[in-house]
């Protein structure tokens, strides 16, 4: 399914990390694109050392917030699609030169809107994602807040659970991905990627989270399914 969580370069672990099975609810579930974007989706909770038996309680405790209930994050969603559309259009009109001067002044209103509206969509997500949090360690509320925060990086999400720079994760996307041809190709490894890599894979953090998705992620993605699915 093509979602928030897709993202180039996911599977660029190693060939021994455990494959990782594909949703299915989603496609039924009008809650569960709104999990995935908040950063609740399967891998990152699996990442962060939750159990199977502790994602019921976590959607739960999404779908029965206030910002769940109220619609928070749909009237968000709705309100930005609205003011980019109009952002767009006078955008296109000030650019042309056919604007008239109250199309510059509706242009300025418009991006305030906007502006407005992606304020009202983090604040939205904010608020699913520390509700589902809310019974969890510090520790691995902590995790999944790293790991959100990370997924611009586009990199398997064992390697999200640091903290990095946008330097920091250019520079190992490069790695893994020279990692990836080399064994297509048959080739070894450049040897000072092969320590970069070793070096990171070895964190503690990273080391636990690639544990922990190796050993819990196929029963939380079932019972993060099922839960979705009632």
């Amino acid at each position: 399914m093509a979602t928030e969580r897709e993202r180039e370069g996911e599977g660029e672990g190693g060939p021994s990390f455990a494959p990782r099975p594909a949703l299915t609810v989603s496609a039924t579930s009008p809650f569960a694109s709104s999990i995935i974007r908040v950063g609740l989706d399967p891998e990152a909770l699996a990442a962060a050392g939750v159990s199977a038996a502790q994602v019921a309680g976590i959607i739960e405790a999404v779908l029965g917030s206030d910002a769940a209930v109220d619609g928070d994050l749909a009237a968000a969603d709705a309100d930005y699609r609205a003011a980019k559309g109009e952002v767009d259009r006078l955008t296109r009109l000030v650019r042309s030169g056919t604007g008239s001067a109250e199309d510059v002044t509706a242009l300025a209103a418009a991006e305030s809107d906007l502006a407005a509206a992606e304020a009202a969509q983090t604040a939205a997500m904010d608020a699913l994602f520390n509700a589902g949090g809310a019974g969890l360690p510090v520790t691995t509320q902590d995790t999944l807040a790293t790991i959100r925060a990370s997924r611009h990086a586009k990199l398997p999400v064992e390697y999200l659970v640091v903290s990095g720079t946008r330097d920091d994760w250019l520079s190992l996307r490069r790695a893994l991905q020279h990692e990836k041809v080399a064994g297509k190709t048959g080739e070894e490894v450049a040897a000072e990627i092969a320590t970069q890599l070793a070096t990171f894979r070895a964190r503690s953090a990273v080391a636990t989270a690639r544990a922990n998705l190796d050993a819990r992620l196929a029963a939380v993605h079932t019972a993060w399914e099922e839960a979705l699915s009632e």
